[in-house]
C-alpha cells in the first residue's frame, strides 16, 4: 500500500514538473512589442518608430533588443515564469508581465503588449496635394487628425494630448481669416491668410511688419497639412474637417 501511495505521489510530482516545463517551453523564443496602451488607446508602437523584442532562452536568459527612436540597444538579463506571471529582470530591475491568450502585458508602465507577431497597422499616407485649390476649399472648422513627428506617427487622441497646450489643436478658417486654438478652445486671435501658389499662407502681423506664420496645403483625401521644423525635426500636423455634434 505504501509503495502504491509513493508511486501515486511520484506520478503527481512528475506531472506537475512536466506541466511547468511544457509551459516554460511555450514561452521560449522571440516576443515582439506589438501594442502600447496609452490614454486608454491601443496603438502600434512601430508607427512611432518604437520597437522591442524579448528573446527568451531555455537556460533562463533573455536578450532584449530595443529601439526607442534614438538608436538600437541590446541588453541581457533573466526570465522566470510563475504560473501566469512572467518576470523579466535586466540591470537588476525586475518587470512583471501577466500572460494570457498568447500574449503578455505589463512592464514598467503596465502598458506594453508582447505577442508572437507584430501589429499590421498601416501608416497614414495623405492623398496627393491639390494644386489649384480655392479659398472656399479651406473654409470650415478643422481638428487634429494625425501628428507626424520626423516619421513617427501619433493618432488623433494622442496627437491632441501632445498638442493640447498649444494653439494647434483646432483650426477655423472663414473669409480669409484663420483662428488656431488649443484643446480648451482658447484661440490665438485672427490670422489673415491668402492663397499663394496653391497653398494657404497664414500671415503674422507685428506692427508694420508682416511675415509668414505658416502655410497649409490641401490634400485630395480632404485633409489639410501644416509643416513645421522644430529643432531640425520635420513635423507635420494633419487636420480633418470637424464633425458636427449631430453627425
Amino acid at each position: 500500500m505504501k509503495r502504491l501511495i509513493s508511486l501515486i505521489l511520484f506520478a503527481v510530482v512528475l506531472f506537475v514538473c512536466l506541466w511547468a516545463n511544457a509551459q516554460n517551453t511555450d514561452m521560449l523564443g522571440k516576443w515582439y512589442l506589438s501594442g502600447m496602451v496609452l490614454e486608454g488607446q491601443l496603438i502600434d508602437p512601430n508607427l512611432m518608430g518604437i520597437s522591442m523584442v524579448f528573446d527568451l532562452k531555455v537556460d533562463g536568459a533573455v536578450i532584449r533588443t530595443a529601439n526607442m527612436g534614438i538608436g538600437e540597444g541590446v541588453d541581457e538579463g533573466t526570465w522566470v515564469m510563475d504560473g501566469n506571471q512572467l518576470t523579466i529582470t535586466i540591470d537588476n530591475c525586475p518587470e512583471v508581465y501577466a500572460f494570457s491568450d498568447g500574449q503578455f502585458t505589463g512592464g514598467e508602465s503596465s502598458s506594453m503588449v508582447f505577442s508572437r507577431e507584430l501589429m499590421d497597422s498601416q501608416a497614414y499616407v495623405p492623398g496627393d496635394i491639390v494644386t489649384k485649390p480655392s479659398l472656399k476649399d479651406f473654409e470650415g472648422e478643422w481638428t487634429v487628425y494625425t501628428l507626424d513627428f520626423d516619421g513617427a506617427q501619433f493618432p488623433a487622441e494622442m496627437a491632441m494630448d501632445l498638442l493640447k497646450d498649444s494653439d494647434m489643436v483646432n483650426l477655423k478658417i472663414h473669409t480669409g481669416t484663420a483662428f488656431f486654438s488649443d484643446a480648451d478652445g482658447e484661440n490665438s486671435g485672427e490670422i489673415p491668410c491668402e492663397l499663394l501658389d496653391g497653398e494657404l499662407v497664414l500671415k503674422k502681423v507685428d506692427g508694420n511688419v508682416t511675415s509668414i506664420k505658416c502655410s497649409l496645403r490641401l490634400h485630395k483625401d480632404g485633409v489639410i497639412s501644416r509643416v513645421e521644423d522644430a529643432n531640425g525635426k520635420n513635423t507635420v500636423i494633419y487636420y480633418k474637417k470637424a464633425q458636427k455634434e449631430s453627425e
